[in-house]
């Protein structure tokens, strides 16, 4: 996964994070700090080193740069979340594993948050027009999404 540039004066906004979500964050965040220490290790070599090239000496720098700033930006999130909280009235919420129903066809989304979201895997952000559309509804409710194809209706089969 390639590093991110991170934005120290952006504000994080709170997230409600699925198990799995916080999970990988957490794995995450425990690789860079592993990365990091080598990387450190690597920098002091170099710096030691007095035939070393000053160009590898400030990639392994920028590399550094880059660890740190996703590691802050992982710590930033996790400060600001919230494990998902189950729907006490029965209705989609983040962290609800949603069956629709349209034509015949059954599909099986995970609502998340957009920082969680993979489409490829089933996980359906909030901020997206069918986790916009199913978020609070209930069990055997209808929904509508406008798609390239037009206007799709589900139906909402089961909500876990």
């Amino acid at each position: 996964m390639p590093l991110k540039e991170y934005n120290h004066e952006a504000t994080i906004p709170s997230y409600s994070l699925t198990h799995d979500g916080y999970h990988n964050l957490t794995t995450r965040q425990r690789r860079l700090l592993r990365t990091r220490a080598k990387t450190l290790a690597e920098m002091r070599h170099l710096r030691e080193e007095q035939a070393s090239d000053p160009l590898d000496l400030a990639l392994t720098l920028k590399q550094l740069q880059r660890i740190d700033d996703e590691i802050a930006y992982i710590d930033q999130i996790l400060q600001h979340a919230s494990r998902c909280p189950q729907s006490a009235d029965g209705t989609a919420c983040v962290g609800a594993e949603v069956t629709l129903r349209c034509r015949g066809q059954r599909l099986v989304i995970l609502l998340v948050e957009s920082i969680e979201a993979d489409p490829f895997a089933g996980r359906i952000s909030i901020q997206s027009p069918l986790g916009q559309a199913v978020i609070g509804k209930g069990l055997h409710e209808r929904v509508e999404i406008h798609t390239a194809k037009g206007m799709q209706a589900y139906k909402i089969v089961a909500i876990k």
